[in-house]
C-alpha cells in the first residue's frame, strides 16, 4: 500500500487537529503546527482522515522522500547488528574487571540480544537497565546507549562514575529490537515495530507499548489496535486487558526480558528507555522553520 507525506488541516470544530494527537489511528505525526499537521500515512489512513472531516494534501510520496535522505552516505557511522556485537565484545574483552557481555536471549528471527553488565559486581541490589532501539528506525537510540556504555567504562576510575559502579550495576542493551533494526536497513527505513507475525498475517507489534506492567489497562488512546499500524499495542484477542504477560504469546526469553525486566534481575531495576523525537534528524516536507 502506497505511503505519502501529507499536510492535514481542518476547517471546522467537527474535526479538531488536536484530536489526531491522541486518537488511536496509528498515524506517524512528523510536525505539529497551530493550523496543520504533517503526517506520514498510507492510503487507508488518508481515507480514514477524510471520512473524519479532515482535509489531506499530499506533499510527497514517502519513497521519493526516502530516496533523498536515506542514502548510503547518510547511514554511514551507525551500527548494524553485526558491528554493534563486535564493539560490545571489544568493550568486554578490554575491560573484564568491570564489563561482562551477556546474551540475554534471541529475537523472533533468531538474532542475539546483547547486554553489557557494567560494575564491580559486588552483589548489590542497585541496578539500572538502559535500553536502546525499541523502535527499529530510531538508530540514534542505539548510538546513545552504546556511547553511554563507553562513557561508563572510560570514566570508571573517576567519580561520580566510580562510585556508581562500586555501589551497583548498569546494564546496557543498545538494541532490543534487532530484527526491526535490520529491516530498516534493508527494506523499510521507516519501519517502527518488531518482526513478530500477527494472527491476521500482518507483521510486528510496537515493543514500547507491550510491557507487562499495567498492559492494556490504562485509558489512553496513543496506541493503535490495527495490526498494520506503526504503534500496535497488541493483536486483538490475544490477551485480556491486565494480563501480566503483555501482548507477546509464547515469546522467547529475549522478548520476555525486554517486557518483564525483573525476570533478569534479583531486584527490580530502574529501566531507562532511549528514544528520539518523532522526525528528529530528518528534513521534512512542509517544514518552514
Amino acid at each position: 500500500m502506497a505511503s505519502v507525506i501529507a499536510r492535514v488541516t481542518s476547517a471546522g470544530a467537527r474535526a479538531p487537529l488536536g484530536r489526531l494527537l491522541t486518537a488511536p489511528l496509528g498515524l506517524d505525526v512528523w510536525e505539529v503546527r497551530p493550523d496543520h499537521l504533517v503526517v506520514e500515512a498510507d492510503e487507508a489512513q488518508v481515507a480514514r482522515l477524510e471520512v473524519m472531516g479532515y482535509d489531506v494534501e499530499q506533499l510527497q510520496m514517502t519513497d521519493s522522500y526516502l530516496s533523498d535522505f536515506a542514502t548510503a552516505r547518510a547511514t554511514t557511522g551507525y551500527h548494524t547488528v553485526q558491528t554493534l556485537e563486535e564493539d560490545l565484545r571489544r568493550l568486554a574483552l578490554d575491560h573484564p574487571e568491570i564489563v561482562e557481555l551477556r546474551e540475554i536471549g534471541r529475537s523472533v528471527e533468531n538474532r542475539p540480544l546483547w547486554a553489557l553488565r557494567i560494575g564491580e559486581r559486588r552483589g548489590s541490589a542497585h541496578k539500572v537497565a538502559v535500553l536502546g532501539c525499541h523502535h527499529a528506525r530510531e538508530w540514534i537510540s542505539v548510538e546513545v546507549a552504546h556511547r553511554f556504555a563507553e562513557h561508563l567504562v572510560d570514566s570508571a576510575s573517576t567519580d561520580p562514575v566510580r562510585s556508581w559502579l562500586q555501589r551497583g550495576e548498569v546494564w546496557v542493551a543498545p538494541m532490543v529490537n534487532p530484527d526491526g533494526h535490520e529491516h530498516t536497513r534493508t527494506q523499510d527505513r521507516l519501519w517502527r515495530k518488531n518482526r513478530r507475525r500477527n494472527p491476521d498475517g500482518s507483521i510486528g507489534v510496537d515493543p514500547n507499548r507491550n510491557y507487562g506492567y499495567m498492559w492494556g489497562v490504562l485509558n489512553v488512546n496513543t496506541s493503535s489496535h490495527v495490526p498494520s499500524d506503526h504503534d500496535l499495542r497488541r493483536p486483538a484477542g490475544v490477551f485480556r486487558a491486565g494480563d501480566p504477560r503483555g501482548a507477546q504469546p509464547r515469546r522467547p526469553r529475549a522478548v520476555r526480558w525486554s517486557i518483564d525486566l525483573p525476570q533478569l534481575f534479583p531486584a527490580d531495576p530502574l529501566p531507562v528507555g532511549i528514544h528520539r523525537p518523532s522526525g528528529g534528524g530528518r528534513g521534512r516536507p512542509g517544514h518552514d522553520a
